[in-house]
């Protein structure tokens, strides 16, 4: 699967790269891609309909990437090392009328010094069924993801009154733990998203969407020399029940089946100052777990959106972003007749505002500077066995960028970023029977709340030297460093990756 999954994707990105290559590039550096991403408010806003409204500029841009990570001030399901190379590509193009907004990605990670999770590609907190390796043991992974984003907006209809737009994404992902238990997960997220605009009047356009969202995925357990091996099977914030992996009756599948269905509006307002989006959008699902086809639990979801982007000033030369999710989940026992177990319910909300110097007509900018202020407040529980996780966060963070031009041909984008976290609370509370071999309950979810509750500094430095061969050719190179300190604490988190690309 993985190796169809790599040809799969390659062959889209070359596909397009053949095709979109007849025209001249218009825009053809990462300074003058960035400032025209954030100038199209439809572009990303889950309303294809809105491209055909965009004043954004086409471009076509394939990248290739290293990176690594390493460090021990990290979640507890996370690796202390890790590496991971991908390929991707994007484009936004005009095709007779049509507007097509196409991204395609391929990414291959290696993990060292893993722990826990044993059944899944990653955790989330709002899935509280799960394998995990009841000891402190440490384990190696792999990972492979590939994914498609495909949006295409109709020419404008009846006099420019009417937009019509489908899209379509889809989210591959396979994992191996390649130590005992042994675990082989795949998985699948599916959307389709048909939307619409109209015009009620030159300054005001209305949008609709819908989105249906399927997503099976499987984790099949073993161990190489059929040995029974422990593990727990997680049901909620450290409750879990001792099962074992191998021998003739150990767990051997897990399997997650969801769908959601969820409409959003949108407004946008063109004004002689500013230009607004305003969306709304909510999303209900339910995700249903079994073990080795024994109904174990599901998640219902409802998960709502609003969002404000504004783009201010006469060359729309700054932006303001305003966000704010909420997202209410309910774990259910797998019984014949469920009844709620436990509950949850995360608010993250954030605030960005970005101003560009030297703006002008092609895109381009000289200096960029901003700030945001992010809040993560999250609350969990779970009835039987008494127990509950509180967290609140609040991230603020401040950047600075400088394009320069080197010569007449090449440029240079540096940006540099400096954040600091710090936790109004964190708070992990178990009532439950506990002994000392529960290695799980003992430490699990205390790491995991030392984590959140740590005070840490983030800063970030990143460089990018585009070379302009011709009108159709400029290919680029990045670096990037990121440096996570805590506070008090003899842990770390470094990050640093390469890049290379170019617009074409």
């Amino acid at each position: 699967m993985e190796s169809a999954m790599k040809k799969f994707f390659l062959t889209v990105i070359c596909l397009a790269a053949a095709y979109a290559a007849v025209e001249a590039q218009e825009i053809s550096d990462k300074a003058a891609y960035t400032l025209n991403i954030d100038r199209a408010l439809w572009y990303g806003s889950g309303n294809a309909a809105g491209l055909a409204r965009t004043e954004a500029s086409p471009w076509r841009n394939a990248t290739a990437a290293y990176g690594l990570q390493s460090g021990t001030f990290t979640n507890s399901w996370e690796a202390r090392s890790q590496t991971d190379f991908g390929v991707s590509g994007s484009t936004l193009l005009d095709l007779n009328g049509f507007k097509l907004a196409a991204a395609v990605c391929f990414d291959r990670e290696s993990l060292r010094k893993a722990m826990y999770n044993n059944s899944l590609f990653d955790l989330s907190w709002d899935m509280p069924f799960f394998v995990a390796v009841s000891s402190p043991e440490t384990f190696r992974w792999g990972r492979t993801s590939a994914g498609m984003d495909l949006q295409v907006a109709s020419p404008l209809l009846f006099g420019d009154m009417l937009s019509l737009g489908m899209g379509l994404r889809a989210d591959f992902k396979h994992a191996a733990k390649h130590s005992d238990p042994r675990s082989r997960f795949n998985g699948l997220e599916l959307e389709i998203s048909p939307s619409a605009t109209v015009a009620l009047s030159d300054e005001n356009t209305l949008g609709v969407s819908l989105r249906y969202i399927l997503s099976p995925s499987q984790s099949r357990l073993y161990t190489r020399g059929d040995d029974a091996v422990s593990v727990a099977l997680m049901q909620g914030l450290g409750y879990y029940s001792p099962r074992w992996v191998g021998g003739s009756i150990g767990l051997e599948m897990l399997g997650y089946n969801g769908n959601a269905f969820g409409a959003g509006l949108q407004y946008n307002r063109k004004g002689s100052y500013a230009d607004w989006l305003i969306s709304a959008g909510i999303l209900k699902g339910s995700t249903s777990v079994v073990a080795d086809k024994v109904a174990l639990g599901s998640v219902d979801k409802i998960l709502t959106e609003l969002s404000a982007d504004g783009l201010m000033g006469d060359s729309r030369n700054r932006r303001l972003s305003l966000g704010l999710k909420y997202d209410l989940n309910y774990w259910l026992n797998g019984a014949t007749s469920p009844s709620t177990v436990g509950r949850g319910h995360q608010i993250d909300a954030k605030l960005d505002y970005t101003v560009y110097t030297g703006a002008s007509e092609d895109h381009g900018f000289d200096w960029l500077l901003g700030g945001g202020l992010y809040f993560d407040m999250m609350n969990l529980k779970r009835y039987t066995p008494d127990a509950s996780l509180g967290v609140i966060r609040v991230m603020p963070n401040v950047f600075l960028g400088k394009d320069t031009a080197i010569t007449a041909e090449s440029s240079l984008l540096v940006r540099m970023d400096l954040g600091y976290n710090f936790s109004a609370k964190a708070r992990y509370k178990y009532q439950g029977d506990i002994s000392e071999s529960d290695y799980i309950v003992n430490h699990m979810f205390d790491d995991e709340t030392d984590y959140l509750g740590a005070y840490w500094l983030r800063s970030a430095l990143e460089a990018t030297y585009t070379y302009h061969l011709n009108s159709m050719l400029a290919p680029y190179a990045g670096l990037k460093a990121v440096l996570v300190s805590p506070m008090g604490q003899k842990k770390s988190r470094f990050a640093a990756g390469l890049s290379v690309g170019v617009f074409f």
